[in-house]
């Protein structure tokens, strides 16, 4: 497992912009002070030695000095956006809120409206506490 005087050694980290760069050459194929990790799909990645990390979670590991314990919330959405003040510890149900898109199998194809007979229901779920929102005669 990679150790912070490890990291402190290999990366710098910005708060303001989020973005880890190398201050030693990875296996001597990147220049020292290029921009680490790479995009796949929605969170960039940072190779150490043999194994991938997630940078948000490295961007936690880098300031705070331990790994979270939990899962990290990006505030604003962006899972590319590693800033410190965009980063938070979250639960499953708390990054579940920062959902933009129905689930693929939606009959609606909307974010929390649901047919029910000609018409539709709509409700949200906060803290396991499901609100009724109403009946309405189109999804939208």
């Amino acid at each position: 497992m990679l150790t912070h005087p490890r990291l402190l050694k290999l990366l710098s980290y910005s708060k303001r912009t989020g973005v880890f760069k190398w201050k030693v050459s990875p296996a001597n194929q990147i220049p020292e002070g290029a921009k680490a990790g790479s995009t796949v799909g929605p969170y960039c990645y940072i190779k150490v030695g043999p194994k991938l990390y997630l940078a948000h979670r490295l961007a936690w590991f880098y300031v705070t000095k331990r790994w979270p314990a939990s899962r990290l919330d990006h505030r604003n959405g962006d899972k590319r956006d590693n800033r410190w003040a965009n980063l938070r510890l979250s639960d499953a149900a708390r990054n579940g809120q920062n959902r933009t898109r129905p689930n693929k199998n939606s009959s609606s194809k909307l974010l929390g409206a649901h047919p029910h007979g000609d018409k539709f229901t709509s409700s949200i779920m906060t803290r396991g506490v499901v609100t009724y929102l109403g009946i309405f005669e189109t999804a939208e």
